[in-house]
């Protein structure tokens, strides 16, 4: 396992890795733990990068793109091709999808809680849109994750947490 931990007087990010279930700790190999948010951007496999937008709340990175969640709007680009920020208000947390990505949001009207929305995950523009999945009617509008694995979609929200198995049309 490995992760990206704040080490140092001056909490530098680097990956850790373990070999024995957490118990020791070895120096990890750069992108073995993900991406990730630090406090001056965004660590990348390829190395850190400054953050699309001042306060990114999560970042994604796979094959060929990374998705940034900032405040109102989803940043994304190809490789290290120019962000592109698409307006998406109450974005909290995204998912990978294989060619979208699993969206949550709150205060969206229609969804008393948390609704799950598709988003394209290739030739993103700024006019891109999403697509409603469902809504997890009585989730916490705080502390909102969302993971995605198949047709299987967990959705954390507050101090619960819900599953879907059908892409998060039903929890």
């Amino acid at each position: 396992m490995s992760a990206l931990t704040g080490t140092g007087d001056n909490c530098a990010p680097s990956v850790r890795t373990s070999k024995d279930d957490g118990a020791t700790w070895d120096t990890g190999v750069a992108g073995a733990a993900g991406a990730g948010v630090t406090p001056t951007g965004l660590v990348l496999d390829t190395g850190a990068v400054a953050s699309p937008c001042p306060d990114p709340a999560a970042v994604y990175q796979g094959q060929y793109t990374t998705a940034v969640v900032c405040d109102g709007s989803v940043s994304w680009r190809k490789g290290t091709g120019a962000w592109v920020s698409v307006a998406l208000s109450g974005v909290q947390s995204l998912a990978d999808a294989g060619d979208e990505y699993t969206v949550a949001r709150t205060g969206v009207a229609g969804c008393e809680g948390v609704r799950i929305d598709s988003m394209r995950a290739t030739g993103v523009t700024a006019s891109t849109t999403t697509s409603r999945l469902g809504c997890a009617d009585d989730a916490a509008a705080d502390g909102v994750v969302v993971a995605r694995a198949g047709q299987s979609v967990w959705l954390w929200s507050g101090d619960v947490v819900r599953v879907s198995a059908d892409g998060g049309a039903t929890w």
